[in-house]
């Protein structure tokens, strides 16, 4: 008789791994890539699979700093699908995550990101936090760094700064949708920001 092994942590991580490498391109961002209420229920639905798989393997290595990452930004993922009190939970996991280990560097882009798609006052905050994110990062440059640090300084009404960040993104990614928000800057185009809290999200509203 042949007994089937239990899957080991690292198997399991990676499984997760590619869960969260099919989740990122979609709601990994805010505004998601969803285009519809359809498209939104099927992403939730397998959202709640993955994410119970990944509490669940938490709770057996409680110890596993990956493991808990993997949960920390699949929560930071859920706050962007309405997921209720996901950015709460996102928020105490990846503050748990840098101070066990200071120097990890996706906890720290993540905690950015989630701060940007949350709440527009927590922008300084954001921007320390992908700047030290860049800096751990090196020598690699990230695109998607001076994507946040360009929002990071735009909600803080920085806006040479925000110019020049989203200048240093559009240098090494195309991206019409960034593209138009610089050239709008640069006209002086004003932009007033809608603030909400931790379990809301906010928009820009263009004034020509």
């Amino acid at each position: 008789m042949f007994f089937r092994m239990k899957p080991s942590l690292d198997e399991q991580l990676e499984q997760l791994q590619a869960e969260w490498s099919h989740f990122n391109p979609l709601i990994g961002g805010w505004p998601t890539r969803i285009h519809n209420a359809s498209e939104l229920q099927v992403i939730k639905k397998r959202w709640d699979a993955s994410f119970k798989i990944a509490n669940s393997l938490l709770k057996q290595y409680p110890d596993s700093i990956a493991a808990k990452y993997l949960l920390a930004d699949f929560l930071r993922m859920g706050h962007n699908i309405d997921i209720a009190n996901a950015a709460q939970a996102s928020q105490t996991l990846l503050k748990e995550i840098i101070q066990t280990d200071p120097n990890h560097f996706g906890a720290y882009y993540s905690l950015a990101s989630l701060y940007i798609s949350a709440e527009i006052k927590l922008a300084p905050r954001a921007e320390q936090l992908f700047l030290k994110a860049k800096k751990l990062a090196l020598p690699k440059i990230l695109p998607s760094i001076d994507q946040g640090l360009g929002f990071a300084c735009l909600y803080q009404n920085k806006i040479p700064d925000a110019i020049a960040y989203f200048e240093n993104y559009l240098r090494l990614k195309k991206d019409p949708e960034i593209q138009e928000l610089l050239d709008g800057l640069k006209s002086g185009k004003q932009l007033t920001l809608v603030n909400q809290d931790l379990s809301g999200k906010k928009t820009l509203t263009s004034h020509e």
